[in-house]
């Protein structure tokens, strides 16, 4: 097999290091690209989800009531400017798992910002978010379904199937997702359902049907992840 060809292979077949290393046979300078591309491949995909993250905490309240349209906008050709670095990468990046790990980011807090008042009495709520925005998903997994047991709200089913998405539960995820309805979502909410469902589709290997959902984004075109799904679904496997 050419050697250009063998290396394409395994990023394309996502082979495990060892197993790339023993396919390379010894070859120094075959191990040199290897290394190299490994590398690349992996700064790449975190200064993207750097980027999207701080893309997405940079929307404010204010902002979003003011001028809702245009931060949508806005938000979304930013989004569509961060896949340069993915087509990079595109010839060894075509396995669902990878995929995932490029589009993949952590929905922000919207609902209750943490404070910075530790003086101040939190609701039920804001303690939720505040495990939430602290990285703390399995505590936060445990706050957001006692509230939503009580309270019904969906923006709790939202936040409780990303956390669920956070400690690899896909499953668990997909089944609190499925139960939104999307027109009880808050506004600044709706439609990222859809987008996390078909993410968790994708990771679980389910490419076929985690196009199916992100078509119903792309076709909306209005929604801030409309060009985002239909860059994903040119690389799906």
């Amino acid at each position: 097999m050419d050697k250009e060809d063998l290396l394409n292979r395994i990023f394309e077949e996502n082979i495990p290091d060892a197993d790339a290393i023993k396919a390379l046979g010894g070859d120094h300078e075959l191990l040199e690209e290897y290394q190299f591309r490994k590398s690349l491949q992996v700064a790449l995909i975190r200064k993207r989800r750097v980027a999207q993250k701080k893309l997405l905490h940079q929307i404010s309240l204010k902002e979003r009531v003011k001028r809702k349209r245009l931060i949508w906008l806005g938000l979304a050709a930013s989004l569509s400017l961060l896949l340069v670095t993915v087509w990079i990468l595109r010839p060894q990046s075509s396995t669902a798992e990878v995929l995932y790990a490029q589009y993949y980011q952590t929905f922000p807090n919207r609902i209750a910002p943490s404070l910075r008042d530790q003086n101040k009495q939190l609701t039920e709520v804001q303690k939720a978010f505040v495990l939430y925005d602290n990285g703390e998903y399995s505590d936060a997994i445990v706050a957001f379904k006692k509230l939503y047991e009580s309270d019904r709200e969906a923006f709790l089913l939202f936040y409780l199937g990303v956390s669920h998405m956070e400690t690899g539960q896909f499953k668990l995820a997909l089944q609190s997702f499925k139960e939104l309805k999307s027109d009880d979502l808050n506004p600044d909410l709706r439609g990222f359902e859809i987008w996390y469902t078909g993410l968790c589709h994708l990771r679980l290997n389910e490419p076929a049907v985690a196009k199916e959902y992100l078509e119903l984004l792309s076709s909306n075109v209005t929604h801030p992840m409309s060009e985002l799904s239909r860059k994903l679904i040119s690389e799906l496997p």
